[in-house]
Order: structure tokens, then sequence, then C-alpha cells
């Protein structure tokens, strides 16, 4: 709060200064279109030469709630690893295991072992309201967990209040995290793929 009333005062001491945070801003609309297309670039070409599968809703490069982006394994699976945001404008960052359909036909043992093995990693998921228990089995907001060394914190839970998520995109690290995060959860499903394929 302190920070942005020493801005808020610094822009109104003069017409230029808030002329110029008028100018700075329309920019950096088109800044941050062009670091989300960076991000998609880098997490497209990562993934895919780490053999992972993509499905991607292109709203989720838009911050748009129920648009998510989806990683595989494996094609057969019908669970995936899922990013995307709970609320508009890049608010509720998370990820998690979720089905590839609104409606995942997914047996009680199933899902207790794809949540045991996440919980594993992570931690325990995150609430999943029941209008969602169809389709989640177990979801992260960050809040501090650390991947490959790489601590992701609170402020990547809300891109639009923070320049954390931004700058992790502008120099790959976010799109790199995403990776690692794949890499966590392949290698604890490597060898018991089973709870991930259908009619399991």
């Amino acid at each position: 709060m302190c920070e942005e009333l020493e801005i808020r005062n610094a822009v109104l001491i003069s017409r230029a200064n808030l002329e110029a945070a008028f100018l700075v801003n329309r920019a950096f609309k088109s800044v941050k279109r062009y670091l989300l297309h960076k991000l998609e670039a880098d997490l497209r070409r990562q993934l895919l030469e780490n053999d992972y599968q993509i499905d991607i809703n292109n709203g989720f490069f838009d911050g748009n709630t129920g648009c998510d982006f989806g990683i595989l394994f494996n094609g057969q699976q019908d669970v995936r690893l899922t990013l995307g945001f709970d609320s508009k404008n890049f608010g509720d960052f998370y990820f998690g295991m979720a089905g590839k359909d609104e409606h995942l036909n997914k047996s009680q043992e199933a899902r207790a072992e794809i949540d045991r093995v996440m919980t594993s990693i992570f931690g325990p998921s995150a609430n999943i309201s029941a209008a969602n228990a169809s389709q989640w089995i177990w979801y992260y907001y960050p809040n501090g967990v650390e991947v490959q060394g790489f601590r992701f914190d609170e402020e990547f839970r809300n891109w639009s209040n923070h320049p954390e998520p931004w700058l992790a995109m502008h120099d790959g690290s976010l799109a790199q995290t995403i990776l690692d995060v794949a890499d966590k959860v392949r290698d604890a499903f490597i060898n018991r793929m089973g709870p991930l394929m259908p009619n399991n």
C-alpha cells in the first residue's frame, strides 16, 4: 500500500506525469500480450520437445475463467494435468488433475490413487466444490511449494496483481516451472498409468 500511495502521488504531482502514466498503461497492455505469446510459444516448444501432448483452449492465454491448458503423458488418458484460472483476468491460477471431459467416469479407487500421488508430491488438494467434483480429482493454488528450486509463491496465484508471473514469462522461468511440474507428475505416474486411463 505504501508503494502504491507513493506511485499515485508521483503520478498526480503534475499534468506531464499523469499523461505519462496513461501512455505507460496503454503500452503495458501490449507488453502483457507479448509476454503471453512468449509464454505460449515457450510452453508449446518445451512440452513438445519433451514428448508431451498438449490440449490448449486459447482462452487460457486471455486469462479467462474455465479456459485451461492440458498436458498429457499418453494420448489415451482421460485424466490430464490441467492448468487454468478460477477467476477472470488471470485470477486464481491453479494446476491439478482433471478429466478431459466435464463428466469423468472414474472409479473411487482410481480417484483415491491419483489424489494420493499428487498429495505426496505437492501436498493436499484445495477444496473441490460439489459442482466440480465429477471432473476434478486434485488441484493446487500456488502458495509456496518448491519445484526444482523454483518457489511457486502466492504471487503466482493472481497474475493481474503481481509482477512476478510477468517477470517469469519474460525470463522463461514460468514455462520451465510448468515443464518441471509436468515432469514431476509424469515421473510419479510413469509406472502406474492405470488411474489416468479410461475405465479405471
